[in-house]
């Protein structure tokens, strides 16, 4: 079954969740980037500082995944459908998201993890536009992989 699938919290609470709990956690600069056709908020965009160093950070919803995989379930389409589901994937993506980074918060919180850890696979590169994990993923996860030793 999917996870909030019925949710009625509306995108704008989850957002707001969102950036009160990145705030708590020291973030700063959180901006909001929409799909210029769709004109749907697709991610939250804000900075860890760390060190000295500004680490940028892209946290995303794919409403556009979640809204096919939503209709997918849908055995009798009615009038005005697409619409619902439309409006039902994005509050499920975004409600989602706040719940997955309250989990992983408060796990920074009880020392389980450090922040940059909790989004590591989310920094963000401003000049490829990609995430770490999308740096990797495109090498075929070879930055994973411990070298052949040599024998």
């Amino acid at each position: 079954m999917i996870r909030n699938y019925t949710s009625s919290v509306t995108v704008a609470s989850s957002i707001s969740f969102i950036e009160q709990k990145l705030q708590a956690f020291g973030v700063t600069d959180i901006l909001k980037t929409y799909d210029p056709q769709t004109k749907r908020l697709t991610a939250l965009k804000f900075i860890i500082p760390l060190n000295g160093r500004d680490i940028p950070i892209l946290l995303p919803a794919k409403v556009e995944q979640c809204e096919k995989e939503l209709m997918s379930e849908v055995r009798r389409p009615r009038a005005g459908t697409q619409e619902r589901i439309e409006e039902q994937a994005a509050r499920t993506a975004w409600k989602i998201a706040a719940e997955w980074l309250d989990i992983q918060l408060t796990m920074v919180k009880l020392k389980q993890k450090e922040l940059l850890e909790v989004f590591l696979a989310d920094v963000w590169n401003p000049a490829t536009k990609q995430t770490y994990f999308e740096q990797v993923k495109e090498r075929n996860f070879k930055a994973l992989l411990p070298a052949k030793s040599e024998e």
